[in-house]
């Protein structure tokens, strides 16, 4: 069994049972750093990689972190319908659809207990931001993998979603505080996350200008992370400086 650095931040039990039952079995995830670690209230930007990434974080980061859910997981018919329709062809797991409907009943209970951001794409966003910044204020990271479902940026990752960014001007008009934003990349094979440096939301700039330079900011310097974590030095890494390694 890895040794744990496991999320500061409480929740319910029945989460933190089971994600405590998984860093029984899961192997260690390193966590190294191009410039200083993240202090919060920070987001943090990170490429999906199924489950690998989440629980790194969640397992072996050591810090008070949230994370962005997907809100159709919270409820049964929600992720019944979003199962079916998105996970199942995206996937190929269509198959697995009667396991579905009885286990869906316990991922419900399991995102409920463990009390993450339900992230909305339609009216309802305005939750989403709402509940970021209460996180933000309770002095959480926020972890948010920012990919499309389908849309290749690179050979490293997927093109992110521009909305998440839009968090700091909410933040900013509650608290009159500037956020800042970091990019991360998972490598699967070696199980090893790599942190870079960080933007920072400028209040003086049109949120839509903002959101757009924030999104590309990270990921240029998610891609020069991923090429450094890979060993890739055909170009150069202007955004990716030595590493100072995790002080566990």
């Amino acid at each position: 069994m890895a040794k744990l650095n496991f999320n500061k931040r409480k929740y319910g039990k029945f989460a933190t049972g089971f994600n405590k039952l998984v860093g029984f079995f899961a192997k260690k995830a390193e966590f190294s750093f191009t410039a200083d670690k993240p202090e919060a209230p920070c987001i943090i930007t990170c490429n999906h990689t199924s489950l690998q990434a989440p629980f790194s974080y969640e397992l072996f980061y050591g810090e008070k972190i949230n994370f962005w859910s997907n809100a159709k997981l919270f409820t049964y018919k929600n992720a019944i319908h979003h199962f079916r329709t998105v996970l199942a062809k995206v996937t190929k797991l269509g198959f697995l659809m009667p396991l579905a409907y009885v286990l869906m009943p316990i991922i419900n209970f399991y995102y409920k207990s463990y009390d993450t951001i339900p992230v909305w794409h339609d009216l309802k966003v305005k939750e989403t931001y709402n509940a970021t910044v209460k996180s933000l204020e309770e002095g959480n990271q926020v972890i948010i993998f920012a990919e499309t479902k389908d849309t290749p940026y690179n050979e490293y990752m997927l093109a992110f979603q521009r909305g998440f960014a839009y968090s700091a001007y909410y933040y900013y008009k509650a608290t009159g505080k500037t956020l800042k934003f970091y990019p991360s990349y998972c490598d699967v094979k070696t199980r090893r996350v790599l942190i870079g440096e960080p933007t920072e939301y400028n209040p003086n700039e049109k949120i839509k200008i903002e959101a757009e330079r924030i999104t590309v900011y990270l990921e240029e310097q998610t891609t020069l992370l991923a090429k450094k974590l890979l060993g890739v030095k055909n170009e150069p890494e202007s955004g990716a400086d030595e590493e100072k390694s995790s002080e566990k």
